[in-house]
């Protein structure tokens, strides 16, 4: 009686393991870059969150792929970024610095002090949130 209980058991955790390690052997889904300035936005605050957790812990920075601001379409407060364009691409110029600054400490509180800048001009935005993204610098 027992080993009917063993055998189920091993077969369960056998396929478990299998689907676990599926996942990990599985390649990262394809990158899709965001249509929309709103969801770019997204999708940069998110990565804002993440490299700053690892600048806070010291940790290497990894730069993952994403659409540049500059050439997306309109967002919920912004009808017309035409006239934003030029700020988008030093936006998108000053961002990817944060990887290759001799400090990127610094240059990430150039990059949020960049947002809450347009945010407080141009889009309600979540300035209290980016406000204490800015990094203490020694």
């Amino acid at each position: 009686m027992k080993r009917p209980v063993v055998a189920i058991l091993l077969v369960a955790m056998a396929v478990w393991g299998g689907i676990r390690l599926g996942g990990f052997l599985s390649p990262e889904p394809a990158f899709i870059p965001a249509d929309n300035l709103r969801d770019a936005m997204q999708e940069r605050m998110t990565d804002v969150l993440r490299l700053h957790e690892s600048l806070v812990e010291g940790k290497p920075l990894e730069r993952k792929p994403f659409a540049a601001f500059a050439g997306l379409p309109h967002s919920e407060f912004v009808d017309d970024v035409s006239e934003y364009q030029d700020f988008f691409r030093v936006f998108d110029e000053l961002y990817e610095g944060i990887f290759t600054a001799p400090d990127p400490r610094l240059q990430f509180n150039v990059v949020m002090q960049s947002c809450v800048a347009c945010h407080q001009t141009v889009c309600p935005g979540p300035l209290r949130s980016m406000n204490r993204l800015i990094l203490p610098l020694d």
